[in-house]
């Protein structure tokens, strides 16, 4: 493939530039991001222009992280007695900004559901 020339390369990136990020107009060009912004900076210097701006995505047409999920088995507290436990990830009270020795508070809601607050 010949190399474009700093002309040809500014004007296919404005056109790619109105309905592309730069890292769409990256692929569109079959370069890698860093190779792209590069040529783009250089072709833009040397034609003494400013590079384009591009688009920028929403986040709702973003791909959205799946919620991390954590599963654990009930569990018999000690040998003796009916008592059960599970262990809750420390992410959990990090998030919430719960400390050591904050109250809380336990409640059962409906047959699955166990509804924990901070006193």
């Amino acid at each position: 493939m010949a190399k474009m020339s700093d002309a040809e390369l500014m004007k296919k990136v404005r056109s790619l530039a109105e309905s592309n990020s730069k890292s769409g107009a990256a692929r569109e060009l079959n370069m890698s991001v860093q190779t792209f912004t590069n040529r783009l900076l250089s072709a833009a210097s040397s034609l003494g222009e400013a590079p384009p701006k591009f688009t920028r995505k929403t986040t709702s047409t973003q791909k959205i992280k799946p919620k991390r999920v954590h599963s654990d088995k009930v569990r018999s507290a000690g040998q003796a007695g009916k008592a059960l436990r599970v262990i809750i990830p420390q992410h959990f009270f990090n998030n919430l900004g719960w400390a050591a020795g904050d109250e809380i508070k336990m409640r059962k809601s409906g047959k699955t559901k166990i509804i924990i607050e901070k006193v």
